[in-house]
């Protein structure tokens, strides 16, 4: 694993700050539903997806502000936000390093 420097930190935040940044911009989702959400293997192009409270994903999910997972949601992965995440009866999972 990286040695985190004050460099590679500066850079992580400014490229989270973009992302952030070019969704804050959309206001309807490109993708809602997106294969009924049978995603395994597929590489997803940036974008804002949306999928029924009761999904599973697998990723990493990055917000300036906010992160909501609802009623019955589960994530294998890591919900990073700069200032609140909220779980309402949602299970978060650790992946393997």
């Amino acid at each position: 694993m990286a040695v985190p420097t004050p460099t590679k930190l500066t850079t992580a935040i400014g490229d989270m700050e973009t992302a952030y940044m070019n969704a804050t911009g959309r206001t309807i989702p490109d993708y809602v539903n997106l294969k009924s959400g049978s995603i395994g293997g597929e590489t997803l192009t940036p974008g804002l997806y949306k999928w029924g409270t009761t999904s599973h994903m697998e990723g990493i999910i990055l917000s300036q502000t906010q992160i909501i997972v609802q009623t019955s949601a589960s994530i294998k992965g890591r919900l990073l936000a700069q200032s609140q995440v909220s779980l309402d009866a949602a299970t978060v999972v650790q992946p393997a390093l």
